[in-house]
């Protein structure tokens, strides 16, 4: 799932617990702090590229990607 699905889902996920997407995306944006704050350093990613020309990239990184797209949404 690329950055900007993952944001998505996350704020959409949110939206339908309360139906408000400014609190949703605040939400989403705490729990991907949350989640970065962690440091997540487990090797999910590859440094492969993948079928849809994504380059993969490290767990922290991924995260700090959904953050941005969170903030643009």
């Amino acid at each position: 799932m690329t950055p900007e699905e993952k944001a998505e889902e996350l704020v959409n996920k949110f939206t339908q617990t309360n139906g408000n997407s400014f609190f949703a995306k605040e939400c989403a944006l705490i729990a991907v702090d949350e989640i970065i704050n962690s440091n997540p350093n487990n090797p999910l990613f590859s440094d492969k590229k993948t079928e849809n020309g994504y380059t993969d990239m490290t767990p922290i990184d991924y995260w700090q990607q959904v953050k941005k797209e969170v903030e643009k949404l």
